[in-house]
């Protein structure tokens, strides 16, 4: 029997290489965003139960406001 397969062309590679590498760059970049946004989130989530749980417990200083006494305030004690 005689194989009648034929032969395909060789196409000429028409890849743009520096469009693909740039594309690659926006697209490691998107990831690089995505991951971020997602610690970020995270981690806003882990603070905000760890400040539930802290004023659960009935503590009184669970946010530090960062301003101290004011000046010439007596705390009365008996």
């Amino acid at each position: 029997m005689i194989d009648q397969k034929a032969e395909k062309p060789v196409r000429p590679d028409t890849t743009d290489y520096a469009r693909r590498g740039r594309v690659n760059l926006y697209a490691g970049l998107g990831i690089a965003a995505l991951l971020a946004i997602t610690w970020l989130t995270v981690k806003l989530f882990m603070d905000q139960e760890k400040l539930g749980a802290c004023i659960a417990s009935g503590r009184k200083d669970c946010v530090d406001i960062g301003a101290g006494p004011r000046a010439g305030a007596i705390a009365v004690t008996k």
